[in-house]
């Protein structure tokens, strides 16, 4: 997660939570104990940070079921409000500046700033696997859900309407091949165009003409971690065995692996993001891969 005060917030499964000044060039470990209300018990891991449009920090401790709203002054943390969330996730922003997370929950917790309260809207009515893996705005200010085995959804953040994406039979089969539809990761291009990854069958493309979804060949794997766009309208993704890059212009992947100097293979879940000069960033095993 990048900032507005250019520094580059890095959360790592062992090692803490880690912060890196773009300007300074400067790398320090930053302390979240003050954030918890108890570090004895439990995992005290700092899992997920997000910074919305106002600059507050969010930051999501999963094994607390605890998400923190705070700023950060470069030595303390300023704690702005704390929500009880099972398992958080995702988050998104809407237009209106409210905050939207989901988790381990058949519904998305909305959170008004102004107010400070909170209201819920049901995605799913069952309550089989009600996980909710990532979450993307879209151009009319609707919302988009990626759930564990479930087909995507949108919500309507003014009625509160829950559809799930329209799709034919043969575009169900087609985007489930090789398992249930998971999905991991969610993005939505320049174009208007969305891209979701998935667990076990690849890269899924929504084309805004036409509302197709139909998956992508030529990932280098089936597990996909990670998506994000260039400034020439490429789209690269990160996956448990590789990096791709779809290009556009020629309508295939060119695929990158460790021996082609990108660290390593094997990449982490929704752990990416883009720099002001168009540095592509993607976190995993070895590190953090980034380039221009």
């Amino acid at each position: 997660c990048l900032d507005q005060e250019q520094r580059l917030w890095i959360a790592t499964l062992r090692d803490g939570l880690w912060l890196y000044d773009l300007r300074k060039k400067d790398l320090r470990s930053v302390n979240v104990d003050s954030l918890l209300p108890d570090t004895n018990v439990g995992y005290h891991r700092c899992t997920k940070v997000f910074c919305d449009s106002a600059g507050d920090l969010w930051l999501f401790f999963q094994g607390k079921y605890w998400v923190v709203r705070c700023r950060y002054d470069g030595n303390r943390f300023q704690v702005l409000d704390n929500l009880f969330v099972a398992n958080a996730s995702a988050i998104a922003e809407d237009g209106q500046g409210r905050i939207w997370l989901g988790g381990m929950s058949p519904d998305l917790i909305r959170y008004n700033k102004a107010t400070r309260e909170t209201t819920s809207v049901t995605l799913w009515k069952d309550a089989e696997t009600p996980y909710v893996t990532d979450l993307e705005m879209t151009e009319e200010s609707g919302l988009v859900v990626a759930g564990l085995n479930r087909m995507l959804v949108s919500v309507n953040p003014f009625t509160d309407e829950v559809t799930e994406l329209e799709m034919t039979e043969e575009e169900r089969a087609a985007c489930a091949r090789h398992n249930a539809l998971r999905a991991t990761c969610l993005l939505k291009d320049s174009a208007g165009e969305f891209w979701a990854g998935t667990t076990a069958n690849g890269l899924l493309r929504h084309t805004k003409r036409g509302a197709v979804t139909a998956p992508v060949d030529g990932v280098p794997c089936l597990d996909i971690c990670s998506i994000e766009e260039d400034r020439q309208g490429n789209i690269w993704v990160s996956t448990m065995n590789g990096l791709g890059k779809f290009d556009r212009t020629v309508g295939r992947f060119v695929n990158y692996f460790k021996e082609d100097g990108i660290g390593g293979d094997q990449f982490s879940e929704r752990a990416s993001c883009v720099l002001p000069d168009g540095t592509l960033v993607f976190g995993g095993t070895h590190g953090l891969t980034w380039f221009n």
